[in-house]
Parts: structure tokens; C-alpha cells; sequence
């Protein structure tokens, strides 16, 4: 299993502006075998990533932060969250939403 592309609903052509403090719904392409490519895979799973900068001023708002599917990361950035993905992709299914 790999992942072959994921992309953010929130930062469609950009990065934000402080990858401290960020949030996006997330869609990530998984391929069952390694020959998998961006045009090539066969499930599409839909989660909610966000900095633990972001949830310190949400929770200052309200107490509480409630999304389906959340994982906190300590950057928004294209390396921290291949990172954390990576790491869940094995389990997958228990994080996220399949489409």
C-alpha cells in the first residue's frame, strides 16, 4: 500500500502563511500495490489536519474543538504530514473517511 498524492482543500495553490497555525481537510490518494501513481489509485480518503498552534487559538474561542477525522501536527508543511500519513497508512481506515 502507498499513498500517491494527497492535496489540501484549504491551500489548493499555496502553502499558508504561518505553517504554525493551520488547518485544511485533506484528501489522500492510496494505491493497494506500489505500482500506484497519481492517475493509478484505487482509494480516496478524506481527513482533517490541523497544527497544534491552530487548536490553541480555536480553544481559546470555545471549549472545545470537535472535527471528524483530525490529526495534529506540529507544522503545516509537506514533509510533517507526509510524515504523519505515512505513519497512519497501515490503519488508514480507522483515521479517516474512505470516498
Amino acid at each position: 500500500m502507498k499513498i500517491t498524492c494527497f492535496y489540501y482543500i484549504s491551500y489548493p495553490n499555496c502553502s499558508p502563511r504561518d505553517p504554525l497555525i493551520a488547518e485544511s481537510e485533506v484528501y489522500v490518494e492510496v494505491s493497494e500495490s506500489e505500482d500506484g501513481s497519481i492517475d493509478n489509485f484505487d482509494w480516496l480518503y478524506k481527513l482533517n489536519i490541523c497544527t497544534v498552534g491552530f487548536l490553541e487559538i480555536a480553544l481559546k474561542s470555545r471549549p472545545f474543538h470537535c472535527k471528524r477525522s483530525l490529526i495534529v501536527v506540529s507544522r503545516f508543511d509537506d514533509p510533517t504530514i507526509t510524515e504523519a500519513l505515512e505513519a497512519l497508512l497501515p490503519n488508514i481506515d480507522e483515521f479517516a473517511d474512505r470516498e
